[in-house]
């Protein structure tokens, strides 16, 4: 009798510890693929932000409003962060807000000093520089395919020849 009830508790044992194993090779593994999805995400954006910052370096003077990077791939749900450069080539001070707008209505955009489609008012003296952030956000029912951000300086006063508007194009992936 002894004998078949030790066999029975070690059958028993082996079971629970094979259990304990499969559930912790389970969460760490689930943990690893965490950590590399967050990998992944982080080298992308280090990318992009690379990319952009050598766009910032090679930027044309010669315009008044430029969005650096002007394209963008974009998963469903994220959100991608580009620059919005305005550049006062005027003899004056002007006056602007920075305002944006979804093309297709399928992502939101949005100034990120507000987090609203209209930034705060800015002044600039001749020849200076603002440096802003576009915000591009994509839900879980975001089409996939092309949209886009138009952004446009209003509020402008006295600016010659000069266009006040550009645009970021997003390519919504899976």
């Amino acid at each position: 009798m002894k004998d078949k009830k030790g066999a029975i508790e070690l059958s028993m044992t082996t079971i629970i510890v094979i259990i304990i194993g499969l559930v912790l090779l389970s969460l760490g593994l689930s943990w690893v693929r965490g950590v590399f999805t967050k990998i992944t995400d982080l080298s992308e954006q280090a990318f992009a932000l690379s990319d952009q910052e050598i766009m910032n370096m090679f930027s044309e003077s010669s315009t008044l409003l430029k969005v650096l990077p002007d394209s963008v791939d974009l998963k469903k749900g994220k959100t991608a962060t580009v620059g919005v450069i305005v550049t006062n080539l005027e003899s004056d001070r002007i006056s602007f807000k920075v305002k944006t707008e979804s093309i297709n209505k399928g992502i939101k955009c949005l100034v990120s000093d507000t987090l609203k489609t209209e930034s705060n008012q800015y002044m600039l003296t001749s020849g200076s520089i603002k440096k802003l952030k576009l915000k591009a956000i994509t839900s879980g029912g975001t089409p996939l395919g092309l949209d886009g951000c138009s952004v446009e300086l209003i509020g402008i006063s006295s600016v010659s020849g000069y266009s006040t508007s550009d645009s970021l194009t997003v390519n919504v992936v899976k």
